[in-house]
């Protein structure tokens, strides 16, 4: 793909971009095309027969409910799961690592919920400040300390923090 440039970098004089080339320096760039999740949905036909019962065709092989995941999302999260068994497996050696990812989910909650609320941000300042505040508050919760004192404090000009190690 070529690529032109606009001005001279010396001068600044613009440059035709008619007049003959004077060669190039080739430069790539590799990527990987995104992933795309890929939805199927499957009727279940349902026939009476001619004696009045109403039969539903079976669900295809491996399709185990109403929603569930293909053969590759399986894949790649059984590859995913083995290349990292000991962070998926954690929990089972140390019982302060929850077990659940429900703390994470309680983290952002609140930003999702005022978000719904107000239909979306109005500026990216407003919902960083948020963000900010809301990790503050989750963290000092996580470390047993009181939410109205580290806030106080921290308007003070005295804000908690985690203790680094000596």
């Amino acid at each position: 793909m070529p690529v032109e440039p606009a001005e001279c970098s010396t001068c600044g004089e613009c440059l035709d971009s008619n007049a003959p080339g004077e060669g190039f320096t080739p430069v790539q760039q590799w990527d990987v095309p995104p992933v795309t999740l890929r939805k199927v949905q499957f009727d279940l036909m349902r026939r009476r027969c001619s004696a009045g019962h109403l039969t539903q065709a079976p669900a295809p092989a491996g399709v185990s409910g109403p929603v569930c995941y293909g053969p590759n999302v399986r894949a790649k999260l059984a590859k995913r799961m083995r290349e990292r068994v000991d962070q998926v497996l954690n929990f089972t050696l140390d019982f302060h690592v929850e077990w659940t990812n429900n703390p994470a989910e309680q983290a952002i909650r609140m930003a999702k919920l005022q978000a719904k609320i107000s239909g979306s941000w109005r500026s990216m300042r407003g919902l960083t400040a948020f963000c900010r505040v809301r990790s503050y508050i989750a963290t000092a919760k996580a470390h047993g300390v009181e939410v109205f004192t580290a806030l106080r404090n921290a308007f003070l000009g005295d804000p908690w923090s985690i203790a680094t190690p000596a």
